[in-house]
């Protein structure tokens, strides 16, 4: 039988780890000079994380068997909330681009 709690820290996880790559996208989009192209650049972006977080995510439910794999689940739980400490700065939800005339 499954443990309910592990089950919801699992769960919680997979959610953190979106909060992760959403930051790195804030900090990628922050950081970038956009040109006029900025819509193509902005959606290669997004593709680059969601390629990178979709990946994460399966490795993530493989290393730790869906969270039935106790000492895995403590390692990742450890790491994911070392990046979310890491990216702090990026944790809001509105940025401001540059938009740079060629």
């Amino acid at each position: 039988m499954l443990c309910p709690k592990r089950d919801r820290t699992h769960e919680q996880k997979h959610f953190d780890l979106a909060e992760v790559f959403r930051r790195a996208m804030m900090q990628d989009m922050s950081s970038k000079k956009f040109t006029r192209n900025y819509k193509e650049e902005i959606k290669a972006i997004v593709a680059k994380r969601q390629q990178a977080f979709n990946k994460e995510q399966l490795l993530y439910d493989r290393e730790t068997q869906h969270g039935m794999n106790k000492a895995a689940q403590v390692l990742w739980n450890n790491a994911i909330a070392q990046q979310l400490t890491n990216s702090g700065k990026f944790a809001a939800t509105n940025i401001t681009i540059q938009i740079h005339q060629e």
